[in-house]
This record gives structure tokens, sequence and C-alpha cells, in this order.
């Protein structure tokens, strides 16, 4: 009889042991969710982004929100990131994100953040030429607004497209100085 109570009482143990660290892992799991509502507000933003539209970047990002583009180092402003995608629909068209995932991870230290998986493409304007790079945009969350934005693409092939259109949509009309 003690040794059946001892054998219980030491199963008991062992059960407590491992659930109850478990369940205190389960109360700081990380959990991501697709389809949630920090997911589709990021998707209705880059909807508009397509169209040339950026009139909900005022209600989804912080005045003080940082935008870096494939360079940790320089961050830019609310309004240098609405001169940039302006120039962007100035010199292309036919914006698409094709096969795009979106999905939103909560953090028990970090927060909320949002990520984009994508494969950018859009056109010249002045050639006709089609531009796709792979993209993959970072969000951080403050509430229920994003504070940062984190695009990972090959900047250097975009900056030398977007460069040769806006050249040959641009050309100078001063005379050559040597002449």
């Amino acid at each position: 009889m003690l040794r059946s109570i001892t054998r219980g009482l030491m199963n008991t143990a062992c059960l407590l042991a491992v659930t109850i660290p478990v369940t205190a892992m389960a109360q700081d799991a990380i959990v991501t969710r697709e389809g949630d509502e920090r997911s589709r507000k990021i998707e209705a933003f880059l909807d508009g982004y397509i169209e040339g539209d950026f009139s909900s970047a005022d209600t989804l990002f912080t005045p003080e929100a940082k935008f870096y583009w494939a360079d940790m180092s320089k961050a830019m402003s609310l309004d240098d990131w609405r001169e940039a995608v302006a120039l962007q629909h100035q010199a292309l068209r036919d914006f698409k994100m094709m096969n795009r995932v979106i999905t939103t991870t909560e953090y028990p230290e970090y927060g909320p953040w949002t990520y984009v998986w994508t494969n950018w493409q859009a056109t010249s304007k002045a050639t006709g030429k089609p531009l796709d790079l792979p993209l993959h945009i970072m969000y951080r969350w403050d509430g229920d607004r994003v504070t940062a934005e984190f695009g990972y693409f090959d900047k250097g092939t975009f900056e030398a497209f977007l460069g040769d259109t806006l050249a040959r949509m641009e050309p100078t009309d001063a005379p050559c100085p040597w002449d």
C-alpha cells in the first residue's frame, strides 16, 4: 500500500514537473498568424502602393516612423518615403507583388512584427523593360501603428534600373560645355 501511494505521488510529481514549465512556456509563446488585422492592414497598404495611392501611410505609420531600404545605416522619414515612392510611380508602371505572403508574429519580448515575402515587379516607362526583384519587408508595430519598415532587396539593381529609366525620361537640354 505504501509503495502504491509513493508511486502515485511520484507520478503526480513527474507530471507537474513537466506540465508547469510547458504551461509557462505556452504563455510566452511566439505566435504567427496569417490574415490577422495587422496583416490585412499591410495588405491594404501594399495594394494602395501598387495603385499609386499612398494616403493610408498617414494612418498606418507613426509620424516618426523610419524606413530602411536595403541599407540599415540610412533611415528615411515618412516624407522621404513618400518622395521615393512617388518617383518610382513617375518612372515605372505595371506594379505587381507576385506570390505575396503576409504574416504577423507576436514576440513576447519584441512585440508584433509583420513580414511580407513577394516578388516585386514593375516596368520602365522609358524602355518597356520589366524588373522583377525578390523582396522581403518587415514592419515593426507599436500598438496599432507601424514605427519602422525594413525592406530587403537588390538595391544596386533597383537603383540602376530606376536611374536608367529617369535618365531616358528626362534628357538634358543643356548644351555641351565642350562645344
